[in-house]
């Protein structure tokens, strides 16, 4: 997308400054998506595995906690979902 950056100058060399873009919102809510690229695929299976190793290095922003979290139970994100992840993407279920 592009940006455009608007500067204006009045009289007394007052700057006033506008950014003109256009606004996308898109509903990634996706179950099973936890990066949120709009695709179920492994790469979500090993993001949710290293969020589970390590947190801070890899992390999952808050509203694809719910994406991430496949195994029906709510209970956060566990060893489980990543499993579930996996098997959708090889085809071994069609559903969470």
């Amino acid at each position: 997308a592009k940006m455009y950056l608007y500067i204006t100058l009045n009289s007394n060399l007052n700057a006033t400054c506008s950014i003109d873009f256009p606004l996308y919102v898109e509903n990634n809510s996706i179950k099973g998506d936890a990066n949120g690229d709009g695709y179920v695929n492994i790469s979500d299976a090993v993001l949710v595995k290293g969020y589970l190793l390590n947190c801070e290095k890899y992390s999952i922003i808050s509203d694809r906690i719910s994406c991430a979290d496949v195994s029906g139970d709510n209970d956060g994100i566990n060893i489980i979902d990543a499993l579930k992840i996996q098997q959708y993407v090889v085809g071994l279920i069609d559903t969470f």
